[in-house]
This record gives structure tokens, C-alpha cells and sequence, in this order.
């Protein structure tokens, strides 16, 4: 006998746990930065970015009409942590840049704020 009630569910259930998010504290992503080889992006409005951000960080918006545009020339194939102003943005831009085929994309938990708090230094103003 079918059940069709249970079908939505399972599928939103599958589909979830194939779509989750790798996060980092900014501890983690401190590490990883001073070891190198990894691209970070602030996903912030530039004048966000003008004020503050991480040290080497590249600005890319995360907005309709420019992120792919401001993304395109990173390495694929990079390890790339993705950090906004609180975290909230950052798992969209994630799975955005997985869809385009972007293999190791992370996204710090908290965002700026939580970079901040933690007593690490930013750039800008």
C-alpha cells in the first residue's frame, strides 16, 4: 500500500543531508589561512568590505546579479572559506559555488562578527 504523505518528507530529508554545509569557527579558519593556499571571500557590499575585513580577503558580493560574475576567475579546485557580516548569507553563497562546480568551499560560522569576538585582526578602516 502507498503512502503518499511520507514521499515529500523523505525526499526533502535526502536531499538535505546531501547538501550540508562544511562550517569552520574562526579558529579553524585562522589556521587555515596562516597554512596557506586558501582563497578567502568576504561575501559583503563593498563598502562593508571597505570597513573591515580579513586580511587577503577578496570582495565578492553575494548578490544576484554579481557573484558569479566576481567568483568565475577563482580556482575550482582552491579551498575557499566564504565568511559575511553575522553568517547568515554564507551557506547560500556555499552551495551556490558548489553548484558551479567548486569543490572545497567552507563557510565560517559567524561571520566577521564571530572573527572579531575572537580577537583576531581585520583590514580596512
Amino acid at each position: 500500500m502507498r503512502r503518499p504523505g511520507i514521499i515529500i518528507p523523505l525526499i526533502f530529508l535526502v536531499i538535505s543531508a546531501c547538501s550540508r554545509v562544511e562550517t569552520l569557527s574562526p579558529e579553524r579558519a585562522a589556521a587555515m589561512i596562516e597554512s596557506g593556499g586558501v582563497i578567502v571571500v568576504d561575501i559583503r557590499d563593498p563598502k562593508k568590505f571597505a570597513d573591515g575585513h580579513i586580511e587577503g580577503a577578496i570582495n565578492a558580493e553575494y548578490h544576484p546579479k554579481t557573484f558569479a560574475r566576481d567568483t568565475e576567475q577563482i580556482d575550482k579546485n582552491a579551498a575557499i572559506i566564504l565568511y559575511c557580516s553575522m553568517g547568515l548569507k554564507t551557506k547560500k553563497a556555499v552551495r551556490e559555488l558548489e553548484r558551479r562546480g567548486f569543490a572545497r568551499v567552507y563557510a565560517m560560522e559567524g561571520g566577521i562578527e564571530a572573527w572579531r569576538n575572537a580577537g583576531f585582526p581585520v583590514s580596512g578602516r
